[in-house]
């Protein structure tokens, strides 16, 4: 089965009129993703661009343009903000600093500098100046796996300067757009996205920042659940695959695979992780299905025994349901240019 590569969405204010573009940026910006207000101190030569790659359980935006001064009072409603928890902005050229406070924090950062922004709290972020930043959506899963709960790095910056920070630092200014568009296998986005967490997870650690008190894992449950993954990866397309064929295949009881799970997987379990990797695959084929692939079909190529039942989880997690998806897709579709 051919999995098609993830779309780049562009948006730019270049084909507008330069008397409507903040007009236009500021209504459409507001709209999606729920601000309080929006303003720029270069209204008159105003000028912004937006490209967003949705990559499973990373997304990747790249903004460029005329300096803001913007406030969210509320969780965000871009990119699905429930889906991406925590994002990292890492600013890589603009003219003069930028301000960003969320929490009890209020950070300052110049070029170079990384800092982390929390999609569910309220958030003001202001940059007097043209600037360039990349901008990293983490899924919430993920995170919590990673991380556990992150809200307290909320608007910290960190020293990319040394450290993990700045192996982090460096691996996201090498994470290119069109490259990472090339990347169609729901596992293979989950690595680039367990790569970045993985980094910043050693920053958090060497600024003290990660507080875990579990007991270290073993290096052979490293290694067992590493597999373990893969395994899931294989054969999340069969509906009958379940802990205990997992924990037959690699000869250990049904007890340790949940064990395995819950320490070298940070918490994470068998069954979430099972259901993340068919939900995954089932979103790509949602978006990219032929008109005669009905949603049914893609719940069973997917894993799911019961359509009813794909129908209500994925709808939970992705807060849309698989057929509202399918036919948001095929506008989108009938809407693009043919290649």
């Amino acid at each position: 089965m051919s999995l098609a590569a993830p779309r780049i969405e562009y948006h730019s204010t270049d084909d507008l009129a330069p008397g409507d573009r903040f007009g236009f940026w500021a209504d459409e910006l507001g709209r999606k993703i729920g601000l309080a207000r929006y303003d720029s101190p270069q209204r008159t030569a105003f000028r912004q661009s937006l490209n967003i790659l949705d990559a499973g359980p990373i997304c990747v935006m790249r903004a460029q343009g005329s300096g803001v001064d913007l406030y969210r009072s509320q969780h965000s409603l871009f990119k699905d903000a429930a889906e991406y928890s925590l994002q990292l902005v890492l600013k890589l050229g603009g003219e003069g600093g930028s301000l960003i406070e969320q929490g009890h924090r209020k950070t300052a950062f110049q070029t170079g500098d990384l800092v982390v922004n929390d999609s569910r709290q309220a958030l003001r972020l202001c940059s007097g100046q043209a600037t360039d930043a990349l901008l990293i959506g983490l899924s919430a899963p993920l995170v919590t796996r990673w991380l556990g709960p992150a809200e307290q790095i909320a608007g910290h910056r960190f020293d990319t300067q040394r450290g993990w920070a700045a192996m982090l630092a460096g691996y996201l200014r090498a994470l290119q757009i069109d490259h990472l568009a090339t990347v169609a296998d729901p596992r293979q986005q989950t690595l680039v996205a367990d790569h970045v967490l993985s980094l910043l997870s050693f920053a958090m650690a060497q600024e003290g920042l990660l507080k875990d008190g579990r007991e270290p894992v073993s290096p052979r449950d490293q290694v067992l659940h590493r597999r373990m993954l893969a395994c899931i990866g294989e054969r999340y397309t069969d509906t009958a695959f379940d802990a205990s064929a997992l924990a037959a295949q690699f000869n250990v009881s049904v007890r340790y695979v949940h064990k395995v799970f819950a320490s070298a997987g940070r918490g994470s379990t068998f069954l979430g992780t099972l259901r993340q990797e068919r939900l995954a695959a089932a979103d790509r084929l949602l978006r990219t299905r032929a008109p005669s692939t009905t949603v049914a079909d893609i719940a069973w190529q997917c894993g799911f025994a019961d359509p009813v039942n794909f129908g209500r989880v994925f709808r939970q997690q992705k807060g849309i349901t698989p057929g509202a998806l399918a036919r948001k897709s095929d506008v989108i579709h009938e809407a693009s240019p043919s290649n």
